[in-house]
């Protein structure tokens, strides 16, 4: 459907010396709009036929993407087939928005699994990515993921991927351990519970940690309510190390105090020179005594981190998922901000 809109039919006075038609482009494949395309002129140059004009030029842009699209699809849906007839196993495959699965790969993963494994297969599209690799889902299982690009005419036309379940060896059978309850945190999920279980794991023997997850997914949060279940008398100072200028001063200040736990919050944003200052000072820390639980805080797009100086002094890397793929917790985090009462006076939070 195309608008027409002339002169005097704009709501706003100061453009109505103009007239505008233009028409949405849909995705032929989805359905989904992809943009639009709009003409404007003077209103005393203007003509009715501006809005055929328009809908034609979405028109013929929908075929062209039709066109291509089709034969993206085609060389992915082909790949696909071939992997299913390969072997027994999972299959999926990502072209021009369309997720598929075999009927193996309906059945493996649950419905939050299988929205989180739609997600990533955004970025197995990136050809720098390995072509086997682990990946850990919500739910705590984990999965051996093996993907194929399909190209054409030197794009990314798509990616088909074979996955199977993690096989774990059988394990002998402990005593059930409660998982500490956190101030200030929320949830009572498998996945949330799984990041808190790992992360007190890790506290305890005061194993410098990096929380790696999307902005917003929780890290400073659970950094600061392990802190407090650990610690509740001690300082707890946070680094911004996105403040270029400050960064660096701010953590030798952090060194010099009496803080028990230092965030490194935004790693993932120190440049090369800065990291090796870092990557200094920290050692110095560490050959002290008592030596001080140091967390570091990174987005899921940090891979550099894994090769610079600073990731030498962090033993584990623990994964936060986001709200979307725990959604079971959301009644707690309300209940919890609507019950909010202030931490305790003794716990420092310097930026």
């Amino acid at each position: 459907m195309a608008v027409y809109v002339d002169g005097a039919q704009h709501y706003h006075e100061s453009i109505q010396y103009f007239t505008c038609a233009g028409a949405p482009i849909h995705n032929p494949t989805t359905g989904r709009v992809e943009g639009l395309i709009d003409i404007t002129g003077l209103t005393h140059t203007s003509n009715p036929l501006m809005r055929q004009l328009a809908l034609g030029a979405a028109r013929d842009i929908e075929s062209a993407l039709r066109a291509t699209g089709s034969i993206k699809q085609q060389l992915v849906l082909g790949e696909f087939l071939v992997a299913c007839r390969r072997r027994q196993t999972a299959v999926y495959s990502l072209s021009c928005g369309v997720f598929m699965s075999n009927e193996i790969g309906s059945r493996l993963l649950d419905p939050i699994d299988e929205a989180f494994l739609r997600e990533e297969a955004q970025s197995m599209l990136d050809p720098s990515r390995v072509a086997q690799f682990d990946l850990r889902l919500p739910s705590g299982g984990s999965i051996t993921v093996k993907r194929t690009l399909v190209e054409h005419g030197g794009d990314i036309a798509g990616i088909v991927f074979e996955v199977e379940a993690t096989s774990c060896p059988t394990k002998i059978m402990q005593p059930r351990r409660t998982v500490p309850v956190f101030p200030g945190v929320a949830g009572s999920s498998l996945q949330w519970n799984r990041c808190r279980g790992e992360l007190t794991s890790l506290a305890a023997t005061d194993a410098n940690v990096i929380l790696k997850g999307e902005p917003g997914s929780g890290k400073l949060t659970l950094v600061r309510g392990m802190h407090l279940y650990k610690n509740p008398q001690a300082p707890i100072v946070v680094v911004d190390c996105s403040a270029e200028k400050s960064a660096h001063e701010e953590l030798r200040t952090a060194l010099d105090s009496a803080a028990t736990t230092i965030v490194l919050r935004r790693i993932d944003r120190l440049d090369a020179s800065t990291d090796e200052l870092f990557a200094d000072l920290i050692s110095a820390d560490q050959h002290r005594y008592p030596a001080r639980w140091i967390v570091a805080t990174t987005s899921t797009d940090g891979e550099a981190l894994q090769d610079s100086a600073l990731a030498e002094h962090f033993i584990a890397t623990v994964e936060v998922l986001a709200l979307r793929h725990h959604p079971d917790d959301i009644p707690d985090i309300i209940r919890m901000h609507l019950t909010a009462k202030p931490l305790s006076a003794t716990t420092r939070c310097e930026p």
